[in-house]
């Protein structure tokens, strides 16, 4: 049994049979009980007083980015919210959460960004055996550190332990690009942590 999705607070039923476009599989708990995926909340976003984001309590996208009609399209909230708050998105633009939080539409927390930089402002990954972001682990146990500018990949150096590659990889960016627009192992000032 899992809770619907629409935030009722029912419990969904288990379907008999696997259907790819409503994206049942046999033997699991459906996503909404029949006709909730239409409920609309009374609220569209909560705030997180914590971290100051605004989380999108209305439908949700398989990545986690809120979704609503607009101007009589579908379109991801937080690029809606951008667009009220600041205007068009620049032309080749890419909106950036700066908080990390996929379903936040704070205006505050958006930002306008290449997607080079929105590349480059990612997290460190799930499958990353290092621990730190840059930082790869060879074959030969030595510790690998490479950045991607104008999509190419600049190798910096190998190191014998994760932390000092990390240092390496925080070094190199903070050369290349504006502190604003990384995301640091060990963040300094003005910056971001990768993890």
């Amino acid at each position: 049994m899992s809770l619907c999705a629409c935030g009722c607070g029912n419990f969904t039923p288990i379907t008999s049979q696997s259907n790819k476009r409503l994206r049942w599989v046999k033997g699991y708990p459906i996503k909404y009980i029949n006709g909730h995926n239409r409920r609309k909340s009374p609220i569209h976003f909560e705030l997180n007083v914590h971290t100051g984001c605004w989380d999108w309590k209305c439908g949700k996208d398989s990545n986690g980015y809120g979704t609503m009609k607009w101007m009589g399209k579908c379109d991801r909230a937080h690029r809606v919210y951008y667009r009220v708050f600041y205007g068009q998105i620049p032309i080749e633009s890419h909106i950036d959460h700066i908080c990390r939080n996929t379903s936040c539409v704070n205006p505050k927390h958006l930002r306008a960004v290449s997607r080079s930089e929105n590349l480059r402002n990612v997290t460190v990954y799930k499958n990353n055996k290092s621990g730190f972001k840059g930082v790869y682990k060879t074959k030969d146990g030595k510790f690998r550190v490479t950045v991607s500018l104008n999509g190419k990949t600049i190798n910096i150096g190998s190191y014998a332990s994760s932390v000092e590659a990390a240092h390496a990889y925080d070094d190199a960016i903070r050369s290349m690009f504006s502190s604003s627009l990384i995301r640091s192992n060990f963040p300094i000032s003005g910056e971001f942590s990768a993890r």
